[in-house]
């Protein structure tokens, strides 16, 4: 008897607090390791099918900002590069990239959303795949979230866009940030 899914995709926002991303934390059930586990997938953990306690969405769009992140992108002004990234407390799981600059301004994940992005790291949403979307309304704007996205950090050494566009779509981009075709 196979199990009965969620088939529709669903948007997080994160805003300011843990609760809102909480009904992507799995049940009680659940083994919430700390631990990194390398496997043949590179830095990501082996699949566990049913690892979570689900029904879970095929597919969980986070809205970027002012709900996965801490601001608005088109109120930036520079593109994010590695010269100038805030490390940090990665919540119990080391240290790395928990903050980026765009010109004067830090661009940081909130707490639910880093919490969401690391249980769907360890696999507890079963096949559970995880895109953006964004109404930057300017190039620059697009740039810059890309840019985050490709600094901040899940696990050590994991990025955001590692996670999402390397796991979940085998590097293909499919997200839409900004309002040109993706």
């Amino acid at each position: 008897m196979s199990r009965r899914r969620i088939l529709s995709a669903i948007v997080v926002a994160a805003t300011n607090s843990f609760h809102s991303a909480a009904f992507l934390v799995p049940h009680k059930t659940a083994n919430f390791s700390t631990q990194l586990k390398l496997s043949s997938n590179g830095p990501f953990p082996e699949s566990k099918m049913g690892a979570g306690h689900g029904p879970f969405p095929y597919l969980c769009v986070f809205d970027l900002d002012a709900c996965f992140w801490d601001q608005e992108m088109y109120t930036l002004s520079k593109i994010c590069d590695s010269s100038n990234v805030v490390k940090g407390d990665l919540i119990g799981r080391g240290e790395g990239v928990v903050g980026v600059m765009s010109g004067r301004s830090k661009i940081s994940l909130h707490m639910g959303s880093l919490i969401a992005l690391q249980n769907h790291y360890d696999n507890k949403f079963d096949d559970m795949k995880v895109c953006f979307a964004s109404s930057a309304d300017t190039p620059l704007a697009e740039k810059i979230g890309r840019s985050a996205l490709k600094l901040l950090e899940v696990v050590p050494g994991v990025s955001v866009w590692d996670l999402v566009v390397g796991r979940d779509w085998d590097g293909e981009d499919i997200n839409q940030i900004g309002r040109q075709p993706p």
